[in-house]
């Protein structure tokens, strides 16, 4: 009998930074759900202390760092402008989030290997969208999106 993973997300009670920082929060929980799910499903995490990233772990990228980081599972992306934002490639099972903290101008995303996708483009804040690496050759796949001002551009 298969079970389903649902996580419902609170939004935005009016104050932008609390809002970022609860939403981080749940964020956190999810992406340590969906990791421990992926390594019992396909047993091929990295062993304890091996991963390049931190589980659980958030961290903030100002405007103009174009680079999405594969260190922490939360990214929370202040765009200053048009910014065109990259992502390497992470490790066997990661799963990385990143939130739309500050928006001031789009951010579109492209990794440097994906399946199913090409882009994201990050157009309000609050909005996110939850990635899992799967393996050198799949890349990156999208598990989810979405944001109280409408979902990011998937392309």
């Amino acid at each position: 009998m298969a079970k389903s993973l649902t996580k419902t997300l609170m939004l935005p009670n009016g104050d932008p930074q609390t809002d970022v920082g609860r939403i981080i929060a749940e964020l956190k929980s999810l992406n340590e759900t969906l990791y421990g799910l992926y390594g019992r499903l396909f047993g091929n995490l990295p062993a304890a202390g091996a991963p390049a990233f931190t589980r659980g772990a958030s961290v903030a990228v100002a405007a103009a760092d174009l680079v999405i980081p594969v260190t922490h599972a939360i990214v929370a992306k202040t765009t200053g402008g048009i910014e065109a934002l990259t992502l390497a490639d992470g490790d066997p099972g990661q799963v990385l989030t990143i939130v739309l903290s500050v928006h001031a101008g789009n951010g579109t995303l492209t990794p440097a290997t994906a399946t199913g996708f090409a882009t994201i483009a990050f157009t309000a804040a609050l909005q996110t969208a939850t990635l899992l690496f799967v393996d050198a050759a799949t890349g990156w796949i999208l598990l989810g999106s979405g944001g109280p001002g409408g979902v990011p551009t998937v392309a």
